[in-house]
């Protein structure tokens, strides 16, 4: 890539950050050469949304469908690449070890449990990944409100994202009353047809948290949960209640987080980019469209010292709390 078309990019990215944008979505894996590839988003929500919308793209001339393979990166993780190709290598700000041991300490991993070693170099180097935080609370003690979410799905064959259509049928605070109107629209549920199928959720919101469907009706981000769904298949409506909201539930909760090299800490964030304390709210990152680049061979280069960085798999150490029989090391890190 020409000098002249990185520090373009550079400079847009630079800012659309500082115009409160700082969420970039493009498609493929190649980096762009121009900006009129890059989309800029205010919240990482809005930019797996239109990832989502846009996994098949209809060509228009012939009106088939295209895989579309749209991702979205922090503009910091993207800028940091364009840098890379200018001619400045990434620093290792911190040892992966160190960061690995105060995560493990404080029972937070890597959302990507099958890499997690890369996930911790890429915070190392000063990326932004995605961790995960296990809590465990009780639904009906943080709910708001009650929903019975209509599901539509129209068939088109065998691409199965599309033809997707979600509606709020009805919302009540109250349990009780929500139940027993699940039950009343379910036993008027019409039966399924040839390519075409309606069913009902049923859902909890939770306290100060907004309502976010997925195109089958189910509340994304940790905003709520399904507690029950019924169909109607040749004829023949089933119920069928999968979670007691009176009982306790364990939770991964997703969140971004960067180190930073200046506080020597580490820090947490929301789809915003604002910084949280892990917990503190029940709202998850928007994480499945979510990808940090960085050059392979960086990671390859601190794996091959495996000696010196004793990275280990979560599932090496039980319950997150550190190895068993040995003493947490201070990893030096602020809290």
């Amino acid at each position: 890539m020409k000098q002249a078309n990185i520090d373009q990019m550079l400079a847009v990215l630079e800012q659309q950050s500082q115009a409160g944008k700082p969420w970039v979505v493009y498609e493929k894996y190649k980096l762009p050469e121009h900006p009129s590839e890059l989309s800029f988003f205010d919240s990482a929500t809005a930019a797996a949304a239109f990832c989502e919308a846009n996994q098949w793209v209809r060509d228009p001339e012939d009106g088939s469908y295209n895989e579309g393979c749209y991702h979205f990166h922090t503009a910091a993780n993207l800028q940091a690449e364009y840098q890379y190709l200018s001619g400045e290598p990434p620093k290792l700000l911190i040892s992966p070890d160190v960061l690995w041991r105060h995560l493990l300490d404080n029972n937070i991993h890597p959302h990507n449990l099958f890499d997690e070693r890369s996930a911790i170099i890429k915070l190392a180097y000063g990326r932004t990944e995605v961790m995960s935080k296990p809590i465990t609370f009780i639904p009906n003690q943080v709910s708001s409100q009650y929903h019975i979410v209509q599901h539509s799905h129209q068939s088109a064959g065998l691409i199965y994202e599309l033809g997707h259509g979600t509606k709020v049928l009805y919302s009540n605070s109250d349990y009780a009353s929500a139940v027993g109107e699940f039950f009343s629209l379910g036993e008027r549920l019409p039966p399924d047809q040839k390519g075409y199928s309606i069913n009902l959720n049923f859902i909890i919101q939770y306290k100060d948290l907004p309502l976010i469907l997925d195109m089958e009706g189910h509340p994304a981000n940790n905003c709520g949960l399904t507690l029950g769904y019924v169909n109607n298949r040749n004829g023949q409506v089933a119920f069928e209640l999968v979670c007691d909201h009176h009982r306790p539930i364990i939770t991964n909760l997703q969140f971004f987080t960067r180190y930073d090299p200046e506080q020597s800490r580490l820090i947490h964030l929301d789809d915003r980019l604002t910084e949280i304390s892990p917990g503190s709210t029940l709202l998850s990152v928007s994480e499945h469209y979510y990808h940090s680049r960085i050059d392979n061979k960086l990671i390859d280069q601190v794996l091959y010292n495996s000696q010196k960085y004793h990275l280990r798999s979560s599932h090496e150490n039980p319950g997150m709390a550190g190895p068993d029989g040995e003493q947490r090391m201070d990893t030096g890190l602020k809290p």
